[in-house]
């Protein structure tokens, strides 16, 4: 009769605590994993056409979360803001100027408002908002609705943003990474 011996024990014993060790010390998947300041990585991301740098501050009070994209390019700058309390409805909230593509002659009307809704998916890891809002264009005005997602990769340094419009038929991918 064969005594089994302790090494492969001890073995699969180690690889079993490193592997839990590893799960309990990413950060936990909750609301306040997405707050920080994320810079664009242009390299991973899609053309953002109107402007060359792209910041996004994800602030959160309480419920509520607050998204501050700042652009750039050259000496022109432009910061725009939203609040949501995701799960909580609808908000409704003056848009005075919408930035996105403005280089093409699209822009909200004059007087705009746009409402915004919001949710928390998988775990508090993904936020996704979509606005609603009227847009003025050389053929007339148009109902605009775009649906975005911001989602953390698992080391919880680095989002990606997934826009998806209603004027499009392809989503924008923006990457970003956490600034330190």
């Amino acid at each position: 009769m064969q005594v089994p011996t302790l090494v492969p024990f001890v073995r699969r014993m180690l690889l079993i605590a490193v592997a839990l060790v590893g799960c309990f010390s990413t950060r936990s998947a909750s609301a306040s994993s997405l707050t920080g300041t994320w810079i664009l990585d242009p390299a991973r991301s899609d053309e953002v056409a109107a402007w060359r740098n792209l910041e996004l501050v994800v602030a959160t009070d309480g419920e509520s979360v607050t998204l501050t994209r700042n652009l750039g390019w050259g000496r022109r700058r432009f910061s725009d803001s939203v609040t949501v309390t995701p799960g909580s409805g609808t908000a409704v909230q003056p848009l005075p100027w919408w930035a996105d593509i403005r280089h093409i002659g699209v822009y909200a009307v004059d007087n705009a408002e746009r409402t915004v809704e919001a949710a928390y998916l998988d775990d508090g890891r993904t936020l996704r908002t979509e606005s609603r809002f009227m847009v003025e264009t050389q053929q007339g005005v148009a109902p605009m609705r775009i649906t975005t997602e911001f989602r953390l990769w698992p080391d919880g340094d680095r989002l990606t943003m997934i826009e998806i419009r209603s004027s499009r038929p392809t989503p924008i991918t923006y990457a970003f990474v956490r600034k330190p």
